[in-house]
């Protein structure tokens, strides 16, 4: 725990800074002493300070935010802020950038502030590393924000739309670290000839198992079928794709090896759980050795009908109905993780207070010295008085 560190370290410091002002009053001899041991001790002190910060390791930080739009349906800004401080939001992000911090070290550090100007909520972190902190501040700010809108957001039609790409940004894709793929070379939102409407996403991979994909988050049922498309499309004369769907390496879904050409082509795959899941990631990866560039656009997933209302097969609705719909956009948006200069204020009150302390025992250290040397003289002069009288009274 960091307050049981901090005491721990405050202990260690006191007690050598103690030993240290013991050794200097056994050995201080006049002036020059009280003058040594008051530069000395407010030194230590300094210093036993600085170690005593509880963030004198965590010499990184990022900062994310989560940008939530006007409107009379926005969700609250309070909701992402709270759901930022989630047990299984802080677990999972913490899981997912790799973090040196234990979750609880991770919810006493994280700071979250709600910007109602702005419209903004703000994550910031501390981290061991620049890059441990932007993957920390990404994904809790990633997760509260999904977890707020699958939660408040109904799915009237069963559908999941991941992907239409019609606001210009690259709506959560290749935000985490994939579980599947290999990042790719370039990752962007375009406009043009789109399956649907005219924004799509390009991605640029180098060679095979590239590719992207999104983090869904929500109930995943075991035994329950779930079903994923996309349209693919590229330039490229020898790009190879698969569509992929799961939980994990060992709980997924692989379409079969799909041939992509300059018009659009839809992939599909179903997925029927093993385990219950809390989240699944849809993904497309290249198995072709060369270079690849190819555009995704109208990703969805279908959820499965409850038993009560089952059917013999469920369909995917019309090309024509799917694309006047409309798609859902989400209520907020994530401002991805920047790196963030730490205030030295904590450092600098913690020096400041340790040489202070320091100064004071130097002080007390001063004036007991001084009240012993006293005490000492007071002593001499009363023997020597007694010894005078003894020899005038024998005289």
């Amino acid at each position: 725990m960091p307050d049981r560190d901090r005491s721990q370290r405050l202990s260690r410091a006191v007690t050598t800074l103690l030993t240290l002002t013991r050794q200097g009053l056994g050995r201080l001899s006049g002036r020059e002493g009280f003058i040594a041991l008051a530069i000395l001790l407010p030194c230590m002190g300094a210093a036993a300070g600085a170690m005593a910060d509880p963030n004198h390791t965590l010499r990184y930080g990022a900062e994310a935010a989560i940008a939530v739009k006007p409107g009379p349906d926005a969700v609250r800004m309070e909701q992402y802020a709270r759901a930022a401080t989630l047990p299984r939001v802080v677990s999972g992000a913490r899981a997912a950038a790799a973090a040196s911090l234990s979750a609880s070290d991770l919810a006493d550090t994280a700071v979250v502030e709600v910007d109602r100007t702005l419209r903004l909520v703000f994550v910031r972190v501390q981290e061991r590393s620049q890059a441990r902190a932007v993957r920390l501040a990404n994904g809790l700010a990633e997760r509260a924000l999904l977890l707020v809108e699958e939660s408040v957001r109904a799915v009237p039609d069963g559908i999941r739309r991941l992907g239409d790409f019609e606001s210009g940004g690259l709506e959560r894709w290749g935000l985490v670290r994939s579980a599947f793929n290999n990042p790719p070379l370039d990752l962007y939102a375009r406009r043009g000839w789109a399956r649907f409407g005219s924004g799509m996403l390009r991605v640029r991979c180098a060679g095979p198992a590239c590719g992207t994909g999104v983090r869904v988050y929500g109930s995943f049922h075991a035994g329950a079928t779930y079903l994923v498309e996309g349209w693919l499309r590229s330039t490229a004369a020898r790009s190879h794709v698969t569509l992929l769907v799961g939980a994990s390496g060992r709980d997924l879904a692989v379409s079969s090896r799909h041939r992509l050409s300059p018009r659009w082509r839809r992939l599909h795959a179903a997925w029927t759980p093993e385990a219950d899941a809390g989240w699944a990631e849809v993904a497309f990866q290249t198995t072709s050795a060369e270079p690849v560039t190819f555009d995704i656009d109208a990703v969805r997933l279908l959820d499965p009908l409850p038993a009560a209302g089952a059917t013999a097969a469920r369909r995917w609705p019309t090309a024509e109905r799917r694309s006047e719909r409309n798609p859902g956009a989400p209520s907020a948006a994530l401002v991805p993780a920047v790196p963030m200069d730490l205030s030295p204020e904590s450092r600098t009150a913690a020096v400041l207070l340790g040489a202070g302390a320091g100064f004071m025992v130097a002080l007390g250290a001063a004036a007991l010295a001084l009240l012993a040397t006293r005490r000492r003289d007071i002593r001499g002069a009363a023997a020597l008085g007694r010894e005078e009288h003894a020899v005038n009274g024998t005289d």
